[in-house]
């Protein structure tokens, strides 16, 4: 394990070196989930190892989703809920749909919302997907009803890069719950 130290003597995390060094068990148990149930991406990115930042591990990840066939990238698309669905929703959707107000949103705004994801769902194939932090429900609205005027291949690149965007906050996320040094 990890010997980094912090000025109280606590563990401060794992190192690039012993990520590295991770079975791919492991390393899916830790990156499976940064794509929305889709941890075939962790696994093919094990493969892309070694890594030496989170930024690397983001970019590498974003290629292996990005290379992928269009049928693979349309159930990943497909696998992320509805903004505003009450639904099961991950941990990580269910943390970043809170943190856009979504949940706080008023029933009309609510109801707004699904009707324009019932649309755009029925014009695209796919959820709305939009990298929710930093954002409002006011933002979110006015970014669906923009998007939904995008023709397909517009807006599956759109929603590609919005998956993408995603992916990034979650691993920043994991790198500061681990507070993940950069050496080793």
């Amino acid at each position: 394990m990890n010997n980094n130290k912090d000025a109280g003597g606590k563990t401060m995390g794992v190192t690039w070196e012993e990520i590295n060094q991770w079975k791919v068990e492991q390393f899916i148990d830790t990156f499976g989930t940064i794509y929305e149930h889709s941890p075939w991406v962790a696994e093919l990115v094990w493969e892309k190892k070694p890594f030496s930042s989170w930024e690397q591990l983001h970019t590498a990840t974003s290629s292996i989703v990005a290379s992928a066939d269009e049928e693979r990238q349309l159930k990943l698309l497909r696998n992320h809920p509805d903004l505003g669905a009450r639904l099961e929703l991950t941990d990580h959707s269910q943390h970043e749909q809170q943190r856009a107000g979504i949940a706080a949103m008023h029933e009309a705004g609510l109801e707004e919302l699904r009707q324009l994801n019932r649309e755009y769902t029925g014009k695209f194939g796919f959820p709305f997907i939009m990298a929710v932090r930093h954002s409002t429900a006011d933002l979110i609205l006015n970014e669906l009803k923009r998007r939904i005027q995008l023709d397909r291949e517009q807006e599956f690149k759109a929603a590609l890069q919005e998956v993408y965007k995603i992916a990034g906050f979650r691993l920043q996320d994991w790198n500061a719950e681990q507070l993940l040094t950069e050496q080793g």
